[in-house]
């Protein structure tokens, strides 16, 4: 009797065993499910770890190419600023010359105050230019080719027509 005792603590005892076994493998399938799981997850994570570095060489590849527009950019308006300064000086320079020779036309000009802006000739009464004039010791001013016809008439050959000053070519 006690006999059957002990047996059916051997039953217990393997019902046990087997009822652990049982909880084993549902702990391990569930391990591995979970494993599984994990390592889906990880690969999932591996790719898009490895997109975002694709994606990060991208950005970095664009950053590169945007400061190298910006730097070629920069030099051009560099060269562009130079060439201005330049011809800034240039038109400066220009503008002084202008300013030089307005002074000497001005100069030129204050010689002429008692004349129109182009004098005539007393002679044949048209304008005269500053090629066409003739001028004696008296200053005032004639064609050449009127003064040469007058010169050929004796009686006025010798005196201005304006001023009967005697004619005589400035030196």
């Amino acid at each position: 009797m006690d006999f059957s005792r002990g047996g059916g603590a051997k039953r217990g005892r393997s019902q046990d065993l087997e009822f652990d076994l049982e909880a084993e493998r549902k702990i391990r399938r569930r391990i591995q499910r979970e494993l599984s799981v994990a390592m889906t997850q990880k690969s999932r994570d591996e790719h898009t770890i490895l997109e975002l570095r694709a994606a990060l060489r991208s950005m970095q590849e664009q950053v590169a190419a945007a400061n190298q527009r910006a730097d070629e950019a920069q030099a051009r308006a560099l060269e562009a600023a130079r060439r201005a300064a330049a011809a800034d000086a240039r038109a400066l320079e220009v503008s002084e010359s202008m300013d030089a020779v307005e002074e000497e036309i001005d100069a030129l000009l204050s010689e002429y105050d008692d004349y129109d802006e182009f004098p005539r000739c007393p002679i044949c009464l048209e304008d005269i230019s500053h090629e066409e004039a003739w001028a004696p010791t008296c200053g005032h001013r004639l064609h050449l080719h009127c003064m040469m016809e007058l010169m050929s008439h004796p009686a006025c050959a010798s005196r201005c027509p304006v001023c009967r000053e005697p004619l005589r070519v400035r030196e």
